[in-house]
């Protein structure tokens, strides 16, 4: 009888140990209804205490009579012994620890079974868990090449950049900087609102601007950088912070075109030792954006298409309207907002030395450009130390 009770409790721990096995990671939807799932390992859980207890019970007292039979012991000592299975407490007994040491270690492993039947129930435990679902919904994205309803006023409000009259490019407007200025003061990207809720992710492509850095000296910083950002410095508008009477630098950075290219040149470190110049690509940008509890993290690969061209791109009538307003209609809103295709060109003079470049690609590569314009811009200036002193920060 003790040998089948032993391996009943035996096979109700390996049959428990199954059953949570198959509800383990499930989900609670398609899984067994949770009130079966408590009640059938609180069952499981309650025969393998009993089979254990019988069990257990009815060796204890078949090592107890023998030990009667090969030893005598006081009464005292023989009543608590029996009356171990029910009352703890008798193991508190120094005599029956004395006499017989191995009834006691058993009378102590009786007491610690029900505590194996409490963590079967106790291990049932449902927890939220991420369940990956696709669902076609609107996300947020960028695209350079947006102008609006098409036309000329749409093309102007979209743009990143501000256009002159006769429709040149001039600087990033003062939304690109902006962002640029928030990006780099922040060392990070700029964090948006999940348009999908706490916990998802989606995965966008866009057109943006990419630096190709190589050491490379430029003779023209210096004066580049102070024509750029003006001779004075910020310090209190201190006249005799000019250019002429200030510190050698030893940060000087600024954008240029030359070459056909867009550069930004940068000298750094003590006296203008280390050069660097970067030049300005287009490219496609891969990003995986991910929100888990609401918290935004971006994975970003870029892939580098093509260099910008300074000649076309700073060409001075690129954006102008003389091919789509006429110049009668000039003053007449109408005329500003008619849709125009992206495949016109907008000033169509190769005598007059106009690239030939449809608006579509024009308004693409100049929004690329504004917004390296505008992290350039923003990382552009001079610097003879770091400090409080009067002179410090030259522009």
């Amino acid at each position: 009888m003790r040998i089948q009770l032993t391996v009943t409790a035996v096979a109700l721990a390996i049959g428990n140990f199954i059953f949570f096995q198959i509800l383990d990671q499930r989900l609670v939807a398609k899984s067994i209804p949770q009130t079966y799932v408590s009640n059938a390992a609180n069952a499981i859980v309650r025969l393998f205490s009993m089979s254990l207890v019988l069990a257990s019970s009815t060796a204890f007292t078949q090592l107890l009579w023998r030990q009667l039979r090969l030893k005598c012991l006081k009464v005292s000592t023989i009543d608590g012994l029996m009356s171990v299975p029910t009352a703890a407490t008798e193991l508190l007994s120094r005599d029956m620890l004395q006499a017989t040491t191995i009834l006691w270690l058993f009378g102590v492993i009786l007491q610690l079974i029900p505590i194996a039947s409490i963590f079967p129930p106790g291990a049932l435990i449902v927890s939220p868990r991420l369940v990956p679902t696709t669902e076609n919904i609107s996300v947020p994205t960028f695209d350079v090449r947006f102008r609006g309803n098409g036309s000329l006023t749409a093309m102007y409000n979209t743009a990143l950049f501000l256009a002159g009259s006769d429709g040149w490019y001039r600087n990033p407007n003062d939304f690109a900087l902006r962002i640029a200025k928030s990006a780099l003061l922040n060392g990070e990207h700029l964090t948006s609102k999940s348009p999908c809720g706490l916990n998802c992710s989606y995965a966008i492509e866009f057109d943006g601007p990419d630096y190709k850095c190589e050491s490379g000296y430029w003779a023209g910083l210096e004066n580049r950088t102070f024509e750029f950002y003006g001779a004075f410095s910020s310090y209190k508008n201190n006249q005799e912070a000019r250019m002429e009477y200030s510190p050698p630098a030893n940060f000087l950075g600024a954008p240029s075109d030359r070459d056909a290219k867009f550069y930004f040149d940068v000298q750094y470190g003590p006296g203008g030792v280390a050069n660097m110049s970067c030049t300005y690509f287009a490219s496609t940008y891969h990003a995986n954006v991910t929100f888990l509890n609401g918290s935004q993290t971006v994975d970003v690969t870029v892939e580098r298409k093509y260099l910008l061209n300074a000649t076309t791109l700073g060409y001075p009538y690129l954006f102008a309207p003389y091919e789509v307003v006429d110049p009668e209609d000039e003053q007449n809103p109408a005329a500003w907002n008619k849709p125009f295709p992206d495949d016109i060109v907008l000033y169509n003079k190769p005598d007059l030395g106009s690239p030939n470049i449809t608006v579509s690609d024009a308004f693409h590569d100049s929004n690329i450009r504004a917004i390296a314009d505008a992290v350039s811009f923003t990382l552009g200036g001079a610097i003879s130390k770091a400090g409080r002193a009067p002179y410090d920060l030259i522009v």
